[in-house]
């Protein structure tokens, strides 16, 4: 009876340092999470000023090019960012000002990317997963404290236990009490055990999909 003592008041405090080490994961990753997204948000923000004087730049540059001013246009066109002036030319091939199936201006082509969307992008990747580790890790602190409570009623039984009677009736008392804990242990030892709250590598971010600016 006192191995059984020992043996489930040891598993207790396991239980319980487990149960600690997973509610301070799920802590440091919503952490980790609300920062990401912060900076998904910010990177998104810059993007969209990104494309903002992107688009007052072409607008600027084909308003020139309308009115045949040469110098003015070259000027405007010199100063688009790569990625703007490989777009433009890419939707200038396609003769959009006669062709009526060309995209209604070069934002809507692949060749346009803006490295901050992509960002904001992985960002928020990164943000959904380590969210879903920390839901995760409040789920086994729950399952944890679950086989504390089992464990706790493991010695409720022992101290309830007949103090007398025969050697027959100890026996299989001392049985029920045995296969008692030891299922109490398997539940133990089904969960996942960690050591410390310190943070797991995190996956590469899912493929980035474009979004497409309205006409």
């Amino acid at each position: 009876m006192v191995i059984i003592t020992s043996i489930a008041a040891l598993a207790t405090a396991w239980c319980a340092y487990e149960a600690t080490v997973w509610s301070g994961i799920q802590t440091f990753r919503l952490a980790e999470a609300n920062d990401l997204r912060r900076r998904s948000v910010e990177a998104r923000l810059e993007g969209t000023q990104v494309v903002a004087l992107d688009v007052q730049q072409f607008i600027a540059w084909i308003e020139a090019r309308q009115r045949g001013e040469a110098q003015l246009t070259s000027f405007f066109f010199d100063r688009f960012r790569p990625e703007l002036a490989r777009a433009t030319t890419e939707w200038l091939e396609s003769n959009p000002f006669e062709n009526e199936s060309a995209e209604p201006h070069p934002f809507e082509l692949e060749s346009y990317q803006v490295a901050d969307f992509h960002r904001a992008h992985a960002l928020e990747q990164r943000a959904t997963r380590v969210h879903r580790e920390a839901h995760a890790a409040n789920h086994h602190a729950d399952l944890y404290m679950l086989a504390t409570v089992l464990l706790a009623m493991v010695l409720f039984v022992v101290a309830s236990g007949p103090k007398q009677g025969t050697d027959w009736t100890h026996r299989i008392f001392l049985l029920v009490t045995a296969l008692f804990l030891a299922g109490a242990l398997g539940y133990v030892a089904s969960h996942p055990v960690r050591w410390t709250s310190g943070p797991d590598p995190l996956p590469p971010p899912e493929p980035y999909e474009r979004p497409r600016l309205a006409d």
